[in-house]
């Protein structure tokens, strides 16, 4: 399983469909073993049932334990296409030793971070695909993504500060 976490409203909301329909469902064409859970407080505006399940998408908007979805998903995909500050969802899965995938701005807030080394960003949708490609066909080591990503927030960020800001 792959996962999305965050709140699908506005931006959020828009990137994740784009994903879906330019990434995601011709991804799972070739690769129908997989299966994307996302999670938002919001149910998405994009909710057609019988989409979502011809292309192996499942939507939850509460869960209980929000670790143990980490602990089951294969990678965390970030669907942000713009340059941004930091993204707190980005910077739990990296904590929860999870390799996160996506646009490469998207990972410009976060300091000290290396492109292939802390995180898996692509340039564009087709980079992005065949990223994620790369990534179920095991051209890319992700343990050593895991460790130097959840190396760099323990090192780098300090989640009470992080909190104290908002």
């Amino acid at each position: 399983t792959m996962l999305i976490v965050g709140n699908l409203v506005g931006g959020n909301n828009t990137y994740t469909k784009l994903f879906i329909q330019h990434i995601w469902i011709p991804f799972i064409k070739k690769n129908p073993a997989y299966n994307l859970c996302i999670i938002s407080r919001t149910l998405p505006d994009f909710m057609d049932e019988n989409l979502l399940a011809r292309n192996n998408i499942k939507v939850e908007n509460y869960v209980d334990n929000l670790p143990d979805y980490y602990s089951k998903s294969f990678v965390v995909i970030s669907p942000v296409m713009k340059k941004c500050g930091m993204q707190n969802k980005v910077l739990e899965a990296m904590s929860m030793n999870k390799v996160v995938i996506g646009y490469k701005d998207s990972f410009s807030g976060i300091s000290n971070s290396t492109n292939m080394k802390h995180y898996i960003g692509a340039d564009d949708a087709n980079d992005f695909s065949s990223l994620l490609q790369n990534i179920v066909d095991g051209k890319i080591n992700l343990s050593k993504i895991e460790i130097d990503a959840r190396n760099n927030i323990i090192n780098n960020y300090d989640w009470e500060s992080l909190i104290n800001q908002q």
